[in-house]
């Protein structure tokens, strides 16, 4: 009696395992970065994004991500990166930071959107000022 007891809780456990393996839990919800309120006071990262609202269809989530990095990195230009990437992959992507830049003002652990400039400014280079770069270029 007492083997028919540990095969029974051995199959058991054996049936919860292959259970847990072939229906994976679903995915959490996906996380909308930003704020209604606006970019933080003394932020110096001008994060802007570029919609298409000339009443087209929606488009399909993007199988990548196309950001613009500037300012203080080895390699402005475009980067394309996968759905999901951080602030801190598209600035690897430009070749990572230049000695000139203000690292500190870069929030690295910010997940980035399609179409988003990241501007690493100078070191002593204000908010205000690099908003207005970007303001300027934008035109």
């Amino acid at each position: 009696m007492c083997r028919v007891k540990i095969v029974a809780a051995i199959a058991a456990g054996a049936i919860l395992v292959a259970l847990a393996v072939l229906h994976p839990a679903p995915s959490p919800p996906s996380v909308m970065m930003g704020s209604s309120s606006g970019p933080r006071p003394g932020s110096a990262v001008v994060r802007q994004a570029h919609h298409d609202t000339g009443g087209a269809k929606s488009r399909p989530p993007a199988a990548e991500l196309v950001v613009y990095v500037a300012g203080e990195v080895r390699n402005a230009g475009l980067y394309r990166v996968p759905p999901g990437a951080r602030a801190d992959d598209a600035v690897r992507k430009a070749g990572s930071f230049t000695a000139q830049a203000d690292r500190a003002a870069v929030n690295l652990a910010e997940l980035v959107q399609d179409g988003e400039e990241i501007r690493v400014p100078k070191i002593g280079e204000s908010a205000s000022a690099s908003k207005r770069k970007a303001t300027r270029n934008k035109r």
